[in-house]
């Protein structure tokens, strides 16, 4: 994922493909509010674009740096400006309707991310991260040699436990191993996928901190 990155979708439009793949690329840099910025733009160019409404209504959802443990669902219960999640359960709906009879991984994408939303924002919202992420895996392992669908995945699982993936043994919890094998599959596909080697950087990092602290304390 660079400057010659693209993730072809179904549109007419190609100001729509172009500003997609903008957004996609702020997205794996963790940069969401301009990522949603640019999926808006693709709207724009193409108002039946699901891929569009997909990619605003991600990124209008938590992150690994933004989680519910950093207050996400406080903020984004706002009904407009970013991050709100009036906007992304919109948008998702609307990518629902949009993927039918178009191709199935779309269809499957939108689907899986429909259920991370509702509005208004309830105690019980931040669960539904939960069932999002189950979804996700099935999704992932249905396309398992698409780098991107395993980006996604591996993200929503990552949401879930932000900087808890490993024992104080250095062992991976079960949350660390779903998350390890959608960035093994991932990897696998494209061994220099931009998103998914940002967030193996994610994975690896506590593991890493926690070897670096060890040693010099020997």
């Amino acid at each position: 994922m660079s400057r010659g990155y693209t993730q072809p979708i179904r549109t007419s439009s190609e100001l729509a493909q172009s500003w997609f793949d903008r957004g996609c690329v702020w997205a794996a840099g963790f940069h969401r509010e301009e990522a949603s910025h640019c999926f808006q733009q693709a709207i724009e160019a193409d108002e039946s674009c699901c891929m569009a409404h997909w990619g605003l209504a991600l990124v209008n959802g938590p992150d690994y740096n933004f989680s519910a443990k950093q207050g996400f669902y406080g903020l984004a219960a706002q009904p407009e400006g970013y991050p709100s999640l009036n906007v992304a359960a919109t948008a998702a709906a609307k990518a629902v309707v949009l993927a039918a009879g178009g191709p199935e991984r779309e269809e499957a994408l939108a689907r899986a991310l429909v259920l991370r939303y509702e509005w208004p924002v309830t105690e019980g919202t931040p669960a539904l991260q939960e069932r999002y992420a189950d979804e996700m895996e099935r999704v992932a392992l249905l396309f398992a040699t698409d780098a991107d669908v395993q980006a996604v995945c591996a993200e929503a699982l990552l949401c879930l436990a932000p900087w808890e993936l490993y024992e104080s043994d250095l062992t991976p919890k079960p949350i660390g191993l779903r998350v390890k094998a959608a960035l093994d599959r991932g990897l696998q596909a494209s061994p220099t996928h931009i998103w998914l080697c940002h967030l193996k950087v994610h994975y690896s990092e506590m593991g890493y901190a926690h070897c670096t602290r060890t040693a010099r304390a020997l």
